[in-house]
């Protein structure tokens, strides 16, 4: 009789640590999936205050190629009203070079702030996964307590 007590209580005992090990196994990934989150959110974030900086100087950049623009248009309708053919040919490539330059800082601006968008996303995302982990790891911290 004593030895099927003695029985029990060993396996109860060993059913204890076993549960505990899964616990803490369970603690740790909870744990390492929160770092993780933690380091993409930081990745992104750093990113982003980068993409932030290159955003307000292309656009700062594409106002003022706007505004060179319409100088040049202006100077080359100058030129065309005095029959300048030279100085209107002159006008007219700079034109045409200006027009191509604001065109790919507008695609490269589009570009950027579609990257930014989707750091962005990805900081929420994480932030989310960060507040799951937690509960999770409260939830475990309760179970092993």
């Amino acid at each position: 009789m004593f030895r099927a007590i003695k029985r029990v209580f060993i396996w109860l005992g060993l059913m204890a640590e076993q549960a505990t090990e899964t616990d803490a196994i369970n603690q740790a990934v909870i744990e390492r999936g929160i770092r993780d989150s933690k380091a993409k959110a930081d990745k992104a974030h750093y990113a982003n205050g980068q993409l932030a900086g290159q955003i307000s100087l292309l656009r700062d950049q594409t106002k003022r190629q706007e505004r060179q623009r319409e100088e040049l248009q202006g100077l080359l309708q100058a030129a065309a009203a005095a029959n300048d053919e030279a100085n209107g040919a002159h006008y007219a490539e700079e034109l045409a070079a200006l027009e191509q330059d604001i065109t790919e800082n507008k695609s490269q601006l589009d570009s950027l702030e579609q990257l930014y968008k989707q750091n962005t996303e990805i900081i929420a995302q994480s932030l989310r996964e960060i507040q799951k982990f937690q509960r999770e790891f409260e939830a475990v911290k309760a179970k092993v307590a």
